[in-house]
């Protein structure tokens, strides 16, 4: 029996080659602390609230952007966790953690508020509500990547 591989016929009891193997080079070096979904992430929470915001009066898109933050501040919280166990100085570290934390206590307020408003497509309040948490939420998120950018820095 024969098998084809790579166009050529080849005998089924013979071995197949292994793969190639990847052996690109990152675009950019790969340093201690450095997570290119962060900056992603905060771009990601800005468009989508920004988009929120000028959804007012559409629940519906409201909650679909809510969902978009959500996910992109998971990343992020992620991100400065794996950022926080490269830290050395325990300040630095607990600095990083605090962060995260308030960032993910906003995101879960956030939920909580697209819940309601989903739950209540026609009540202003509701995304009066989902405005508020997400405006605390990206306070939080700038304040997180604020302090990410200056123990960087040092």
């Amino acid at each position: 029996m024969s098998l084809t591989y790579e166009n050529k016929e080849v005998d089924s009891n013979a071995t197949m080659p292994p793969p190639p193997y990847n052996t690109a080079v990152p675009a950019e070096p790969q340093l201690p602390g450095y997570y290119p979904g962060r900056e992603l992430s905060a771009e990601q929470i800005l468009e989508a609230s920004d988009r929120m915001f000028n959804a007012m009066g559409n629940t519906a898109e409201m909650v679909h952007q809510a969902k978009i933050i959500a996910s992109a501040t998971s990343s992020l919280v992620q991100g400065i966790k794996l950022e926080a166990e490269t830290q050395n100085d325990l300040e630095s570290q607990t600095k990083l953690l605090a962060a995260a934390k308030q960032l993910a206590d906003a995101t879960a307020r956030m939920v909580e508020a697209a819940k309601a408003a989903a739950q209540n497509p026609k009540d202003e309040n509701c995304q009066l509500a989902l405005q508020q948490a997400t405006k605390e939420l990206r306070q939080a998120a700038n304040n997180a990547t604020t302090e990410n950018m200056k123990d960087e820095m040092m």
